[in-house]
């Protein structure tokens, strides 16, 4: 047993726990001499007297002597102690020399009939409450004894127990309690201990201290029937004023009716009077002689102003805001100086339901820094903000309706339509003047406006700025490996201007030692060959024309032949690259010359250029390639691997770049990922940019691509539907003799949880050889015991591991005694959905280089709980998707299809033993409750091994209904404790999970947050 603490010690710390403000505040309210507390304990002194008749009686946490107080004036000798100077200092002056400061941890010097402890042996050490029994127990042959089942909130409080464990306690000193005895004049718990020459059974033990349990549960039903019905009242009083105040307000309404009635008839004989008069003054001589002038006006109007007028300007400036008085309707937008960079604008109106994103219209490649802008009607405001690029001054000119018409006009011919197309265009623009007048001409031509991306638009502004890169000429200047990098482009009959956008892209690099090949796939409009050898007077432009189409991947494979750099990439003919993709990528290189293949985060761009849906990529997620071409943009590769795996293979166009990284991940592991976006997709009808339906075939060859990486790799598996777009699910083949799969249970009680866990382990899972381990912690219930004797078999052991609840080592317990070759770490409150479960997780479990294995989880809701963590989430870990719906997605289908995580959680969780025992099992010693799964899956991660999550094991999540929640203080201590080593022993994938994206929130998974963002090589430190 524990030494007690000195008098000294003791005395200290009681001052400081049971002071002024402890009192002040007791159980919600101020306690001391109120009349509340005096008829309480005065109430509890009658019964006392009447049932138990003692003459000496002693209170051991006396407080301030209310009850001795009360039992004095009733004749008996009480006396009061508690280990608070402070509390038997509040006594009441004729009683207070009846009370001493004294603690039950020494013994006491004299004997009583009855002792008398309310709400006072939970606030005793664990360690300390035998010596505390028995020194109540040698100095009285009656003890009452009230203490509270469930208050782990106090601080104070550090032995909160049932009444089953007090029995216990009490009867190892030969005291058991008087069954008789109704003791709920103190507490629905409350017993009366008695010394006894012979103990009960411990089952009547039980039987009571259930008992008790139940008398509490009753008294507070019966407590909230009473405010229920007291509450029912005051609602029912509060419905007879509500149907008054509705009476009341119906006959307003109604007179209400009656006025705009009337109103209605009004407006309706003034709406009739106008259009007599409009007709009248439409008829009149005034009206006909006044039509000239009203058409002059009307043409004014068209061709003013006459010449361009500046409405604004800024010098080095990246928003403009543009006046709604003078932004009317037309405007140029002019970009100076901007250093042969890809300038990117944002439009947006400032409208009564929020900010527009405006449409802005890029005019011709000839004239690459000018927009054409219009106005929102009813704005009011605009703002202009440069997205990309570093113009030295940005000047808006304000232009007529037939000026906005001429540009139109002009940019259609100058986009290399021809002369045929351009005089069917003008012929159709006069049609619809003539018809519908100059404004919806102008509204057919002009592109539909954009969806906002406002957020995305905020992220790139503050991640992705001019001065972000104002020292990257330098920068790549400096570096010592600059190898040649050529970019593949195959193209087909391409609209010219985003062709050309395409191109420019490749031209502006702040990178230089490039190299364009470009091969036309017989291409049938002549403009785009005539274009093409306009463009090939750059010598690093290499152009080749295909004699006939043979499709994206021949001509990929014509482009390929003119490569000559150490590494290739791949551009379509319609997207763009980010100006520093290139710098950005040898960068990289820099680090790791020999690096085979590196990929980049990417994201859209729409007809007009504007930029929306980032995909911020994890690093290396082979699972995750098998599920999706999650690498598509941009992808850079070493040449000669490519030409190693034989270039791109005829016969699988739409997939050819996904069939492509397959096969190179097959040949190296030397790949990494750049997070940052350097590649800009276009999103047009007809592009799997816009929507995975576009090209139904470019899914259907995904599948194949995947199936013929299976069977390269000789792996026994499926290719099978997702039904949530072009994702696939990969299903994996058991041996023929499926191992033994043993399943860890911890449980404390809790029989109804296990009831159905066990029964969906047996009924309800369809895995042929299955060994379940309950390990039992302490449970105390009668019935717990009859369910163990029930489910005891062959296939289900029960563990004892008693103490305190310790999550890792009760899972290291079970596991050494386990006969599996896969073990599955299980909660007590899971329960099985599909039968098929466990032979997913064991499925991925038996691959060779994956480590633990985890399944998604649900409430009971039917919203995720679990599919996947993500190491650094909410400041440790989190995660990926809570409480998303079932049938939802995540981001890029995350949810639902089989990735790698950094972590899984251990409510269910897969894993070989020889892999559990070679990292060394769960960490009891520093991580005994929380984050312990996730310090596991780290720790295999190191080992060299891939943690995976599938959805294909679909189980629900009672989640923490049988351990409680970390919410009382020394849970919470703990806890804090715990979150601490995971920081200090994980500090640098707490801040970057390779598996994650260094550019996504750590607050909300997959999604944006402004202040994160990862920086670009020129902005880091150099090593070394």
């Amino acid at each position: 047993m524990k030494k007690p603490t000195d008098d000294t010690t003791l005395s200290r710390k009681n001052d400081e726990l049971y002071d002024a403000s402890y009192y002040e505040n007791y159980n919600g309210e101020s306690y001391g001499h109120t009349e509340h507390w005096t008829s309480f304990f005065n109430g509890i002194a009658d019964n006392i007297v009447r049932s138990i008749q003692p003459k000496t009686v002693l209170e051991v946490g006396c407080a301030y002597g209310l009850l001795v107080a009360g039992l004095r004036d009733r004749g008996v000798d009480a006396f009061g102690m508690d280990v608070s100077q402070h509390a038997v200092s509040q006594g009441r002056p004729d009683i207070r020399k009846y009370l001493s400061e004294a603690s039950i941890l020494k013994p006491l010097d004299r004997h009583y009939d009855l002792i008398v402890t309310i709400e006072v042996i939970e606030h005793i050490q664990e360690e300390d409450c035998d010596l505390a029994i028995k020194n109540m127990c040698d100095a009285a042959d009656s003890v009452l004894l009230a203490t509270t089942p469930d208050g782990f909130d106090d601080p104070t409080h550090f032995n909160v127990n049932a009444p089953f464990y007090w029995i216990k306690k009490f009867s190892k000193f030969g005291f058991e309690p008087d069954v008789r005895h109704d003791a709920g004049y103190i507490t629905p718990y409350a017993m009366l201990f008695r010394r006894k020459d012979s103990i009960s059974l411990e089952d009547v033990h039980a039987l009571f201290g259930e008992k008790k349990l139940l008398d509490l549960s009753f008294s507070r039903v019966t407590h909230e029937k009473n405010l229920l019905n007291r509450d029912l009242i005051n609602k029912s009083n509060e419905v007879d004023s509500l149907k008054k105040e509705v009476s009341k307000q119906a006959a307003t309404i109604s007179d209400k009716k009656n006025h705009i009635k009337n109103l209605e008839a009004t407006i309706d004989e003034l709406r009739h009077e106008n259009i007599n008069l409009d007709h009248a003054y439409r008829s009149s001589t005034s009206w006909r002689i006044t039509a000239p002038i009203r058409y002059g006006a009307r043409l004014l109007q068209a061709f003013f102003p006459l010449f361009p007028k500046t409405i604004a300007e800024a010098k080095g400036e990246t928003t403009v805001l543009l006046d709604s008085g003078k932004f009317t309707k037309w405007a140029l937008i002019e970009l100076e100086d901007t250093k042969n960079s890809d300038c990117h604008l944002a439009l947006t109106a400032d409208t009564r339901s929020g900010n527009q994103r405006l449409s802005l219209l890029r005019l011709s490649p000839h004239d690459r820094n000018v927009w054409l802008a219009r106005a929102q009607r009813g704005a009011r405001g605009h703002s202009l903000r440069v997205l990309r690029g570093a113009p030295s001054s940005i000047n808006v000119l304000q232009i007529s309706a037939l000026s906005a018409w001429r540009t139109i006009i002009l940019d259609r011919w100058q986009r290399g339509q021809g002369l045929t197309s351009a005089l069917r265009f003008a012929r159709n623009t006069v049609r619809s003047l003539t018809r519908r007048g100059l404004g919806a001409t102008l509204n057919e031509f002009w592109p539909n406006a954009s969806e906002p991306h406002q957020d995305y638009d905020d992220w790139v502004l503050r991640h992705d700025t001019p001065e972000q890169h104002k020292s990257i000429a330098s920068w790549v200047a400096d570096l010592d490996y600059q190898p040649l990098v050529s970019i593949i482009l195959p193209t087909y009959n391409a609209n010219l201007d985003w062709l050309s956008q395409a191109i420019a892209s490749v031209t502006s690099q702040s990178y230089g030692n490039w190299e364009l090949c470009i091969a036309d796939d017989a291409s049938t409009d002549s403009a785009i060959r005539s274009w093409l050898d306009s463009i090939e007077k750059d010598d690093r432009i290499k152009i080749t024309f295909r004699p006939e189409n043979g499709h994206i991947s021949a001509a990929s494979n014509s482009a390929l032949a003119l490569a000559t750099g150490e590494f290739v990439t791949f551009l379509d003919h319609d997207d763009q690259l980010h100006p520093h993709a290139l710098a950005a990528v040898v960068a990289q290189l820099n680090k790791a010359p020999d690096l085979d293949l590196v990929y980049t985060d990417e994201d859209k761009i729409d007809e007009n250029g504007n930029r929306f849906s980032p995909n911020f990529k994890s690093d290396w997620n082979p699972d995750l390639l098998l599920s999706q071409n999650y690498i598509c943009h941009l992808a850079v590769y070493r040449r000669a691997l490519v030409e190693k795996v034989g270039g791109l293979r005829e016969g699988y166009e739409g997939a050819q770049d996904y069939d492509l990284a397959l096969r190179v991940s097959e040949n190296t592991t030397r790949i990494a990922h750049i997070p940052n976006i350097l590649y800009h997709w276009r999103a047009v009808s007809g592009s799997t940019a816009l929507a995975a339906g576009e090209k139904d075939y470019a899914h259907e060859r995904s599948k194949q691509v995947v199936a013929d990486a299976l069977e390269r790799r000789s792996v026994d598996a499926e290719v099978l539907e997702t039904g949530i777009g072009a994702y696939h699910r990969v299903r994996y083949a058991l041996p023929g003799t499926p191992p033994r799969v043993t399943v860890i249970i911890p449980t404390r009680d809790q029989v109804q949880l296990m009831e159905t866990c066990i029964g969906g382990l047996l009924n309800d899972t369809d895995y042929p050889d299955l060994e379940i381990l309950i390990v039992d912690n302490d449970s105390q219930l009668s019935e717990t015991r009859a369910f163990f004797d029930r489910v005891r078999s062959d296939t289900v052991r029960i563990l004892d591991y008693p103490g305190a609840f310790n999550y890792a080592a009760i899972n290291n317990f079970a596991a050494k005694q386990a006969t599996g070759e896969v073990l599955v770490l299980l909660n007590n409150d899971i329960e099985v959905i599909h039968p098929d479960w466990l032979s997913e997780l064991v499925s991925h479990a038996l691959r060779p280089g994956i480590g633990a294995v985890g399944a998604r989880l649900y409430y009971p809701d039917d919203h995720v709980q679990h599919d996947g963590i993500i190491v650094g989430m909410g400041g440790v870990a989190g995660y990926a998707h809570p409480r998303l719906e079932r049938s939802a997605s995540g981001a890029f289908g995350g949810s639902r299809i089989i990735r790698n995580y950094s972590a899984v959680t251990a409510a269910v969780l897969a894993i070989r033993k020889e892999i559990f025992e070679e990292v060394g099992g769960l960490d009891e010693i520093n991580l005994a409750i929380a984050f312990n799964d996730v310090d596991f899956c780290l720790r295999i991660q190191e080992a060299g091994y891939r943690n995976l999550y599938t959805p294909f094991a679909e189980l629900y999540h009672h989640e923490s209904v049988s351990r409680g929640h970390d919410t009382t203080p020394e849970k919470a201590a703990r806890f804090e404790r715990e979150a601490l080593y995971m920081k200090e022993r994980w500090a640098a994938l707490i801040e970057n999970d390779p598996c994650y994206n260094p550019n996504l929130s750590l607050m909300r998974g997959f999604s944006l947050e402004l202040e994160r963002g990862n920086a670009w090589p020129w902005q880091q430190k150099k090593e070394g």
